[in-house]
């Protein structure tokens, strides 16, 4: 059974696992891998997301802001 809990998975795939074979530490590790891409994907997809360059008009607004905090 443990080397099911390094397999890879492919993404979108649904695993049911039958409660008699919820060993704590075999779900523990799968959790704790599932949690761990899942952050994986989320830091990659704000890393991403930062360097993405603003709407116009979010661009005009910031621009505003800038002036104003720049006058004070």
């Amino acid at each position: 059974m443990q080397d099911l809990a390094i397999e890879d998975w492919q993404g979108g795939d649904l695993v049911v696992v039958p409660l008699a074979w919820r060993d704590y530490e075999f779900w523990s590790n799968i959790q704790a891998t599932t949690q761990d891409h899942i952050g994986i994907s989320l830091r990659t997809m704000y890393g991403e997301l930062l360097h993405q360059p603003l709407s116009p008009a979010l661009r005009d607004i910031t621009s505003k802001i800038e002036r104003r905090l720049g006058a004070s």
